[in-house]
Formats: C-alpha cells, structure tokens, sequence
C-alpha cells in the first residue's frame, strides 16, 4: 500500500516511493500504473492528458463525475479515488465500468473499449449504466468479453446496434443478447429500448417477454 516508481523522462530518471497515500501529476502528461494488489487513497492526474492503468485483477471501475471517480479490486476492500484522468485502461481481469449518477453516453469503437462521456476506456468487459440515462452505440461489431456484458442500470437505456445485419433475441423483459454481424454477441440486460441501423436487423422475442420501450 502507498508504494511504488516514479519514472520520469522514459528511463532517465527513477525515484522509489514508500508510504504515500496521494500522488498528484504535474502540468505534462501522466501516466500512473497499478500493479498486483496495490491501492492508493488517491490519484489526481493534473493539468496534462492522464492515464490511470489498473491492475490485472477483477476491479469495479466507478465515475462519480466525467474524469473522476474509484475504482476496487473485488478481492479486497480497498478503494482508490482518481481524479482529471482523460483515460482509463483496465488490466487483464473481468473488469467492469460503471457511468455517472446523470447521464451517459457510450460509443462502443473496438473491442471492450470505446469513449464514455468524453473519457477513453479499454479492456472493460462489462459496461454498467446509471441511475440516470444511458445510451450505448456500437460504432462497429465490436466484442464485450464480460459475463454481464451491457447493464442499462436503474434509469432508462437504449441500446444501438452498428450498420451491419443484426440478430437480436429477447429472452427477458429488457433483457437477451445481440448479435452483431454475425461476429459478436453481446448480452444485455435493464435495456428499455432497442435500435437497429441502416443494415437488416432481426427482432426474435421469447414467450412473453417485452420492451418497456420501443423497438426501432
């Protein structure tokens, strides 16, 4: 807890650190790596365009406002709050990403990555929504590798497919899974409206289930 490297100008110059809670960037560009089980009470990028890297556990990712939030490893009880980060890179876990309170727009551009409300993000397997409004686009048949998948949270969400031929299966109410181009098949759950695009989409419900809102 509270130590590590510091690396400045590539490799030139190194400095160890031991029992510091906070790390503050500086006016340039930071980049600040979590690796094992490492935990810091807080990280405040500053003034440059940050990248906060996250261990490769399963970690929860939280935004609490556009370029801040938490993030925990779900084996420990540990929290570490971030602050003006421009981008987040999750490790090599089931890492999920969850919005803002208000609301949130999601481009889902590669797989397990994409922009979120203007903040960059990859590796996040599972994409969680809000309390608010949350509107997730697929740019392209792009793969969510998370066993969640897309969870539109407690408020209204929509889901947009990408311009290819697209399978989509209800098998509860605001909730299945997409196939998108035959490529991807993504599971979503809490999801009140769904949209096809300019391609051929294909809408299959099972039983009984329904759409608290529209299919488009």
């Amino acid at each position: 807890h509270g130590k590590g490297v510091i690396v400045q100008n590539g490799d030139s110059h190194r400095h160890n650190f031991a029992h510091i809670n906070s790390l503050i960037g500086g006016d340039e560009s930071d980049q600040f790596i979590f690796e094992g089980i490492a935990s810091m009470e807080n990280i405040d990028g500053g003034a440059g365009k940050n990248l906060l890297q996250g261990p490769d556990f399963d970690v929860i990712w939280s935004f609490n406002t556009k370029n801040s939030g938490a993030f925990q490893i779900e084996e420990t009880i540990e929290v570490t709050s971030f602050s003006r980060i421009e981008t987040i890179t999750a490790g090599n876990g089931e890492n999920s990403l969850q919005g803002l309170r208000g609301r949130n727009d999601w481009r889902i551009d590669k797989d397990n990555g994409g922009v979120l409300n203007g903040i960059a993000f990859s590796k996040m397997g599972n994409l969680l929504g809000g309390k608010g409004e949350d509107h997730f686009i697929f740019i392209g048949p792009f793969q969510l590798t998370g066993k969640r998948g897309i969870d539109g949270g407690e408020g209204k969400a929509s889901l947009t497919a990408c311009p290819t031929d697209n399978s989509w299966q209800i098998t509860k109410d605001n909730g299945g899974e997409v196939n998108l181009g035959g490529s991807a098949v993504i599971p979503f759950a809490r999801i009140d409206e769904i949209c096809g695009n300019n391609k051929q989409d294909q809408f299959a419900f099972e039983g009984a289930h329904r759409l608290s809102g529209r299919v488009d």
